[in-house]
């Protein structure tokens, strides 16, 4: 039996080769997030897909993404010294505050 999605199902309809990646990555260990293709709703983590290609989109999950974290991180601190928040002077006992693990 075949079973095919209309394409007023899918805005985007993944290859085979697509869907298999997916489901090989998940199988290999990785992580997978799906959504509802109706209403394209935010992706989530799916700790047991149930591989519905007809009303579910899947993914690997993106890795996160380390580099524009850090550089977002600076570029706050700079905002924070050029609005007067903090200035050069108490920035790292600001920072010490911040990063203090809570007791």
């Amino acid at each position: 039996m075949i079973y095919h999605c209309s394409p007023k199902q899918t805005n985007r309809q993944m290859t085979l080769q697509e869907q298999i990646d997916v489901m090989m990555h998940f199988d290999d260990g990785g992580k997978v997030q799906s959504r509802e293709i109706e209403t394209r709703d935010v992706w989530r983590d799916a700790a047991l897909p149930c591989w519905d290609w007809v009303d579910f989109e899947y993914r690997k999950k993106p890795e996160a993404k380390t580099e524009q974290a850090i550089e977002r991180f600076f570029d706050t601190l700079i905002e924070m010294v050029d609005n007067e928040k903090v200035t050069s002077q108490n920035l790292f006992e600001h920072l010490g505050k911040k990063l203090r693990p809570k007791q």
